[in-house]
């Protein structure tokens, strides 16, 4: 048995120059696609909790490093940073005091403290920078917490994210054409689930919107395109209309639409660089005319009397 093991040891011994231990965790890059039409006007972010995570302190007794605890009793994040933690302590003479409060773990050089820094003086409080914890219960050496990790939410995504392992260098490798959208612009930021890596946003705008109407021109009907498209009702800008066939309908500056005649046509509305496109069907009635109603019944009333075979008797009316 020891020979056994012996030889495994060796074996793993001589394997072990060439094996890549970066292969065993690969950063990924996760892909999100924004729609740049509905962003949200204020920064908003995505809190994730896991609770009771044991940490242990790594280096709280080596004579080169100073273990700081950088904690207040709320937060919250603005401009993407976390904001709240105004205080400072050494962790290992502070450890009791720090229960119920919300920490971020700093290490620094001796000699850089020795020096007169303080963990305030280069502290990045970035919101996706660094790993937020509700102290829960702590030794001098270690603490349970409540880990706290954010992400940020900068509108509606117009599909679910999906993950590329590896980095992308050439953006234009992810660009995706989607049907009635421009492409407008992307941004990074990382993200620290796993491995790490990074998000690319991809930004896209809406340069279309469709919507079909059928439409009887004997009835009186006031049509608006605002009425079909929600965003011409909040739009601050100059909106412009046409219609592409002008015997059909027309319409006015405000995109009040009158029908014409029987037809199809096509009513537009520009603003923003946005088409809003309405498909307008015009129809008509069989009878729309209350003069030739009449003889248009009783014809239809013989053809019906003469198909069921029935004898009509005219009486006289001359005595």
């Amino acid at each position: 048995m020891k020979k056994k093991t012996l030889l495994l040891t060796a074996l793993l011994l001589a394997i072990a120059p060439f094996y890549n231990t970066k292969a065993a965790c690969m950063p990924s890059t996760i892909i999100e696609y924004i729609n740049a039409d509905e962003l949200l006007p204020e920064e908003q972010y995505d809190i994730q909790e896991t609770k009771n995570v044991s940490h242990e302190i790594w280096g709280i007794d080596n004579n080169n490093f100073v273990i700081y605890a950088i904690y207040g009793d709320s937060y919250e994040i603005k401009d993407g940073k976390i904001v709240g933690l105004n205080n400072y302590c050494v962790y290992k003479e502070c450890y009791k005091d720090i229960i119920g409060k919300y920490i971020i773990k700093v290490s620094m050089y001796t000699d850089e403290v020795k020096n007169g820094a303080t963990p305030m003086d280069d502290i990045d409080f970035s919101y996706n920078q660094n790993k937020l914890a509700l102290i829960e219960s702590s030794t001098s050496t270690s603490y349970i917490s409540t880990d706290i990790l954010f992400r940020k939410v900068v509108g509606e995504e117009l599909k679910e994210s999906n993950e590329i392992k590896g980095l992308v260098d050439d953006i234009n490798e992810i660009i995706e054409e989607m049907p009635g959208y421009t492409y407008v612009s992307y941004d990074t930021d990382k993200h620290n689930y796993g491995c790490g890596g990074k998000i690319i946003r991809l930004y896209y705008k809406n340069v279309k919107q469709e919507s079909n109407e059928t439409v009887n021109i004997s009835e009186i009907k006031n049509i608006k395109m605002k009425s079909y498209f929600k965003d011409l009702e909040s739009t601050k800008t100059t909106v412009s209309y046409r219609v592409l066939d002008t015997s059909i309908a027309k319409v006015d500056s405000e995109g009040n639409i009158k029908p014409l005649k029987v037809g199809e046509t096509e009513i537009i509305a520009t603003a923003n660089g946005v088409e809003y496109i309405l498909h307008l069907r015009v129809t008509q009635d069989m009878v729309t005319n209350p003069d030739t109603a009449s003889p248009i019944i009783m014809i239809l009333c013989v053809i019906g009397i003469l198909i069921s075979g029935t004898t009509i008797y005219l009486k006289d009316q001359t005595n």
